[in-house]
């Protein structure tokens, strides 16, 4: 209730603000757009001309973006402007915005108009980008992607014109950018790391995301060219280079070449971790390397790391080769050590004991399936 937004603005103007953040957040959560409004409102009245805080700005910001008001987002962007808030500042937090609410069109507006004006992205922000683009075909599939809304659109459309300062035509960068077809999606991730490396230099975190883009797109050797390409950028790759790597073999159907990318990462002192074995595990056992599986589950053992992310991948590898004695062992530990087994483990395990004749055993599996589909329906709802 309104009465009780109110309260915290009796006390001093810091700790006024540090409360208004906090409700402006709460509010943003529960997509209570209205009435973030007018908590920011009520601050601004309550400052007596003073101005907000970034962070109050921020909030209100992701509250917009959390009930997918972006035309509000670029009010209260103006505001800021206004205020005297850092451009920079302003700039960034309007294009994570953007990012979340996946409205690439009004993301790429603001890009554009930060380079206009002289500004480029930070790190973290440049990433979400790339990030964003790189699995763009997927979320659109999804729906996760939208076209601008019409009160965003009054608000960007200068955006798409601007001419920037950079050796690129705004506009062309901009159509680029924005491609729809799915081939595009690599192209735009390296349209923008060329930026950032022109201007704020790539740091550990986006020389991942491009070598994930490249595996995205199942490009091989544009993600073994961008590994090798970090040590001449002074950029140590880490575990999350090395499986990116991976994967994108993987995704090519090379499990053995991973598996050789697995030792070079070795011979740099670079252990695996959870997700390196998981990743190799999927595609050994998509390409039959049943033995190979095996071995990688014992290495994880060997290093200290958990298996249990891997133990319903093992089991379904299992059954699907016919292996039901290990596959029962598996599924048998994973009950000793009370780790949870996923529906699609429990059918693996039913249809495999159906091909050996345990009709018993097999009822019993999917009887389990289908109680904890039924669970997990209940709870979604």
């Amino acid at each position: 209730d309104r009465s009780r937004r109110s309260a915290p603005f009796n006390a001093t103007s810091s700790s006024t603000k540090d409360a208004a953040v906090q409700i402006i957040s709460s509010l943003g959560e529960a997509k209570e757009v209205e009435l973030a409004w007018e908590t920011l409102s009520d601050l601004k009245q309550h400052l007596r001309g003073g101005d907000p805080s970034e962070q109050a700005y921020l909030a209100m910001l992701r509250a917009c973006a959390a009930a997918g008001e972006l035309g509000r987002a670029f009010v209260v962007f103006l505001e800021m402007k206004q205020a005297g808030i850092s451009l920079e500042f302003a700039y960034n937090a309007l294009l994570e915005v953007c990012t979340e609410s996946g409205d690439m069109e009004a993301a790429v507006g603001v890009f554009e108009d930060m380079r206009q004006e002289g500004y480029m992205p930070n790190s973290e922000r440049f990433t979400q980008l790339m990030q964003v683009m790189s699995g763009m075909s997927e979320r659109m599939d999804r729906g996760e992607v939208r076209s601008q809304n019409p009160a965003a659109a009054s608000a960007t459309s200068k955006f798409a014109t601007v001419t920037a300062t950079t050796g690129f035509r705004a506009k062309d960068l901009h159509e680029e950018l924005l491609s729809e077809s799915a081939d595009d999606n690599l192209f735009r991730v390296f349209l923008l790391f060329r930026e950032m490396q022109r201007f704020n230099g790539a740091d550990l975190m986006s020389f991942n995301t491009v070598i994930d883009a490249c595996a995205r797109a199942g490009d091989i050797e544009k993600a073994e060219d961008v590994l090798s390409s970090m040590d001449d950028s002074g950029v140590a790759p880490n575990v999350v280079s090395y499986t990116s790597l991976m994967k994108a073999y993987v995704r090519s159907g090379k499990s053995r070449d991973a598996l050789d990318v697995l030792t070079r990462m070795r011979e740099k002192n670079i252990q695996p971790a959870e997700l390196t074995y998981a990743t190799l595990m999927d595609g050994c056992l998509r390409e039959e390397l049943f033995e190979e599986s095996f071995e990688l589950f014992s290495q994880m053992k060997k290093q200290g790391l958990s298996t249990d992310p891997v133990t319903g991948l093992l089991i379904r590898g299992c059954c699907k080769f016919g292996k039901l004695r290990r596959a029962s062992i598996l599924y048998n530990r994973a009950l000793r050590d009370r780790l949870p087994v996923e529906a699609s483990t429990l059918r693996a395990l039913a249809g495999a004991c159906r091909k050996r004749n345990r009709d018993k055993d097999a009822v019993r599996f999917d009887r389990l399936a289908e109680e904890l589909e039924t669970k997990n329906g209940s709870n979604d709802k």
